[in-house]
């Protein structure tokens, strides 16, 4: 069930991150862009779901090798565990946005980073490439780890509701 509700945790925090980039766009770039949020959203699952498998195969390779130092009643080894899996998914959510990026499907998040609106100024050619993208995965990254952490929050109090048991 822990499996299973990471990785819920995880896409969930990937839309959230994507909705609130999308929400915080003005109107005329990526909307214009994009008929809908699922149409700007299909881009970047498809390149997450590039990466998903050897995410998978990496998070099952640590959650294996440090699952025998779990007892039951050793929640900080259960919280690095979860944590390590956290630091894979965030490399799984970097590496999405930087594939999403030279994808053909990010014209429109493209435009936007290199427009008036991320720069406050008129972008200079010094602006294209790693500037833009850098900007756009700190503030992509960003609202991802916000989600991440109420997550964290939640299970620590589900941990604290259960007496300190952590259950499969």
């Amino acid at each position: 069930m822990r499996h299973l509700s990471l990785l819920i945790a995880i896409l969930g925090a990937e839309l959230v991150a994507s909705w609130w980039l999308w929400g915080g766009a003005p109107t005329d770039t990526l909307r214009v862009s994009y008929v809908g949020f699922w149409s700007y959203e299909i881009g970047r699952l498809s390149c997450w779901m590039a990466f998903l498998p050897l995410f998978v195969v990496a998070w099952l390779i640590v959650w294996r090798g440090l699952s025998w130092a779990i007892h039951p009643k050793s929640s900080w080894l259960f919280y690095l565990l979860v944590s390590a899996v956290q630091i894979l998914a965030l490399a799984l959510e970097v590496s999405t946005s930087v594939r999403y990026w030279h994808s053909s499907s990010s014209i429109g998040v493209r435009n936007l980073y290199t427009s008036i609106w991320y720069w406050h100024r008129v972008p200079s050619p010094s602006d294209q490439g790693w500037p833009s993208l850098k900007g756009y995965i700190l503030n992509h990254a960003f609202a991802w780890v916000v989600a991440i952490l109420i997550f964290e929050i939640l299970l620590y109090l589900e941990y604290r509701r259960r007496g300190g048991i952590l259950n499969e």
